[in-house]
């Protein structure tokens, strides 16, 4: 296989290429929102026409990224960020069809999406961000909301210690570290942790319908998560549309 690297000068501001994942984060909150969710322009009901009339698309789901401008709280950033990496392949094909002449991307909110969306370094750090909300940040915020699960702010201490250990572990230990990468291994474990067991039930119970729309096929969310996020199975996840590495003032193009 042969590589073609091409370096990019320094980008335009008003391209806005920024290379902070918040920000594409942001953008794609903007880009496929439900017209009408604090941004006229949301293209969400493009999206689902265009993938109702492929068949390929047909089973598959679009997890909500919420509203436009909903703040910058950390379960914004992570958990649709989640959403985000989960909706990628939808995603790219999309824009990909635009790039391929059967429409035109005409606006710098378009170009700004999809030069980056396909960029490994972008995707990985997404997905980074989707490990870490789906093994520790929502449990964790189901405990730090526990007060109905009669849990007391001094109940928090062997919480946060859990996790102080686990990212220790993760850290100093290789093993740990690609079972987590992997999905088998979790902060919190119902062992130690039962308050927990209703929410992960609900969790792996929890359906949406389809792309199609036939309610009576529904999909298991919690599988179809973890698929993406673990498996990485998707031809887009795979990075099929090329690499794109950028440094603090400039773009490297490997195709």
């Amino acid at each position: 296989m042969t590589a073609c690297i091409e370096t990019v000068g320094a980008v335009d501001a008003r391209e806005r290429l920024d290379i902070d994942g918040g920000s594409l984060l942001h953008a794609i909150q903007k880009e496929f929102s439900h017209q009408g969710d604090n941004y006229l322009k949301g293209k969400a009901f493009n999206l689902i026409a265009l993938l109702k009339e492929d068949a390929r698309y047909s089973g598959r789901i679009i997890l909500s990224i919420g509203r436009v401008g909903a703040g910058s709280r950390l379960d914004a950033q992570l958990e649709c960020a989640m959403a985000i990496f989960v909706n990628i392949p939808e995603y790219l094909h999309y824009h990909n069809l635009f790039d391929c002449g059967h429409h035109t991307i005409s606006t710098i909110l378009d170009k700004s999406v999809y030069i980056r969306l396909k960029m490994v370094s972008f995707q990985a750090a997404f997905r980074s961000r989707s490990i870490w909300w789906h093994s520790v940040f929502q449990p964790l915020r189901v405990l730090t909301n526990g007060t109905d699960l009669g849990i007391e702010i001094l109940d928090m201490g062997p919480v946060f210690d859990c996790v102080e250990q686990f990212a220790i572990e993760i850290r100093d230990n290789h093993e740990a570290r690609l079972a987590f990468i992997q999905g088998t291994k979790v902060c919190f474990d119902v062992s130690k942790f039962p308050v927990l067991t209703e929410f992960y039930s609900k969790r792996r119970s929890c359906t949406q319908v389809p792309i199609s729309g036939n309610k009576s096929q529904r999909v298991n969310i919690n599988d179809y998560v973890t698929s993406r996020l673990f498996d990485c199975s998707d031809e887009a996840l795979n990075f099929k549309f090329g690499s794109v590495f950028c440094t603090r003032n400039s773009w490297t193009i490997v195709t």
